[in-house]
Protein backbone atom coordinates (compact mmCIF):
# COMPACT_ATOMS: atom_id res chain seq x y z
CA UNK A 1 0.00 0.00 0.00
CA UNK A 2 2.89 2.36 0.75
CA UNK A 3 4.27 1.86 -2.76
CA UNK A 4 0.89 2.51 -4.36
CA UNK A 5 0.09 5.63 -2.32
CA UNK A 6 3.61 6.97 -2.85
CA UNK A 7 3.07 6.97 -6.62
CA UNK A 8 -0.65 7.66 -7.04
CA UNK A 9 -3.52 9.44 -5.37
CA UNK A 10 -5.37 6.43 -4.00
CA UNK A 11 -8.94 6.40 -2.71
CA UNK A 12 -11.41 3.90 -1.32
CA UNK A 13 -15.05 4.79 -1.89
CA UNK A 14 -17.64 3.06 0.31
CA UNK A 15 -21.10 3.99 -1.00
CA UNK A 16 -24.40 3.36 0.73
CA UNK A 17 -26.10 0.35 -0.79
CA UNK A 18 -22.87 -1.62 -1.11
CA UNK A 19 -22.36 -4.86 0.79
CA UNK A 20 -20.12 -3.25 3.42
CA UNK A 21 -21.96 0.08 3.72
CA UNK A 22 -22.28 1.16 7.31
CA UNK A 23 -19.67 -1.35 8.47
CA UNK A 24 -17.37 0.72 10.72
CA UNK A 25 -14.77 -2.04 10.80
CA UNK A 26 -14.32 -1.93 7.02
CA UNK A 27 -14.26 1.86 6.89
CA UNK A 28 -11.83 2.05 9.82
CA UNK A 29 -9.55 -0.48 8.09
CA UNK A 30 -9.37 1.63 4.93
CA UNK A 31 -9.02 4.87 6.89
CA UNK A 32 -6.07 3.27 8.67
CA UNK A 33 -4.47 2.75 5.25
CA UNK A 34 -5.58 5.86 3.39
CA UNK A 35 -6.65 8.38 6.03
CA UNK A 36 -9.03 10.98 4.63
CA UNK A 37 -8.90 9.27 1.22
CA UNK A 38 -11.24 6.55 2.50
CA UNK A 39 -14.53 8.17 1.56
CA UNK A 40 -17.93 7.17 2.90
CA UNK A 41 -20.78 8.10 0.57
CA UNK A 42 -24.38 8.40 1.80
CA UNK A 43 -26.00 7.85 -1.59
CA UNK A 44 -25.06 5.28 -4.23
CA UNK A 45 -26.52 7.59 -6.90
CA UNK A 46 -23.78 10.16 -6.16
CA UNK A 47 -20.85 7.91 -7.09
CA UNK A 48 -20.17 9.48 -10.50
CA UNK A 49 -20.21 13.05 -9.20
CA UNK A 50 -18.01 12.07 -6.25
CA UNK A 51 -15.43 10.40 -8.46
CA UNK A 52 -15.43 13.28 -10.95
CA UNK A 53 -14.89 15.91 -8.26
CA UNK A 54 -12.27 13.76 -6.51
CA UNK A 55 -10.31 13.59 -9.76
CA UNK A 56 -10.63 17.36 -10.17
CA UNK A 57 -9.32 17.89 -6.64
CA UNK A 58 -6.46 15.46 -7.17
CA UNK A 59 -5.50 17.11 -10.46
CA UNK A 60 -5.56 20.52 -8.77
CA UNK A 61 -7.99 21.62 -11.46
CA UNK A 62 -10.67 22.79 -9.03
CA UNK A 63 -11.35 23.24 -5.35
CA UNK A 64 -14.28 21.71 -3.47
CA UNK A 65 -16.45 24.82 -3.40
CA UNK A 66 -16.04 25.51 -7.11
CA UNK A 67 -16.71 21.85 -7.92
CA UNK A 68 -19.89 21.86 -5.87
CA UNK A 69 -20.99 25.05 -7.64
CA UNK A 70 -20.37 23.31 -10.99
CA UNK A 71 -22.51 20.36 -9.88
CA UNK A 72 -25.32 22.74 -8.89
CA UNK A 73 -25.15 24.57 -12.22
CA UNK A 74 -25.27 21.22 -14.05
CA UNK A 75 -28.47 20.36 -12.21
CA UNK A 76 -27.01 17.56 -10.08
CA UNK A 77 -29.07 16.43 -7.13
CA UNK A 78 -25.97 14.95 -5.47
CA UNK A 79 -24.31 18.16 -4.31
CA UNK A 80 -25.13 17.76 -0.61
CA UNK A 81 -24.01 14.12 -0.57
CA UNK A 82 -20.78 14.90 -2.42
CA UNK A 83 -20.09 17.82 -0.11
CA UNK A 84 -20.36 15.60 2.99
CA UNK A 85 -18.31 12.82 1.41
CA UNK A 86 -15.45 15.04 0.27
CA UNK A 87 -15.39 17.52 3.17
CA UNK A 88 -12.27 15.85 4.60
CA UNK A 89 -10.48 16.41 1.29
CA UNK A 90 -11.25 20.07 1.81
CA UNK A 91 -11.45 23.22 -0.16
CA UNK A 92 -7.69 23.48 -0.52
CA UNK A 93 -5.90 22.24 -3.57
CA UNK A 94 -4.00 19.00 -3.20
CA UNK A 95 -0.42 18.31 -4.21
CA UNK A 96 0.12 15.81 -7.01
CA UNK A 97 3.18 13.58 -6.91
CA UNK A 98 5.36 13.39 -10.00
CA UNK A 99 5.22 10.13 -11.92
CA UNK A 100 8.42 8.23 -12.61
CA UNK A 101 9.67 8.95 -16.11
CA UNK A 102 12.91 8.55 -18.00
CA UNK A 103 13.16 11.38 -20.53
CA UNK A 104 14.33 10.42 -24.00
CA UNK A 105 13.90 13.69 -25.84
CA UNK A 106 15.05 16.29 -23.33
CA UNK A 107 11.63 16.39 -21.66
CA UNK A 108 11.74 17.07 -17.93
CA UNK A 109 9.15 14.41 -17.08
CA UNK A 110 5.48 13.92 -16.48
CA UNK A 111 3.90 15.51 -13.43
CA UNK A 112 0.21 14.71 -13.99
CA UNK A 113 -2.00 12.24 -15.77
Amino acid sequence: MDEVTERWDTYYLLPAGSHYAGNRKVLDFWRGLLGQNAVELDDLDAVCETIALTVGLGEQAIDLDAGLDDLNRAGSTATRTVSRALAALGGGRRAVAALPFTPTDGDSGITRL
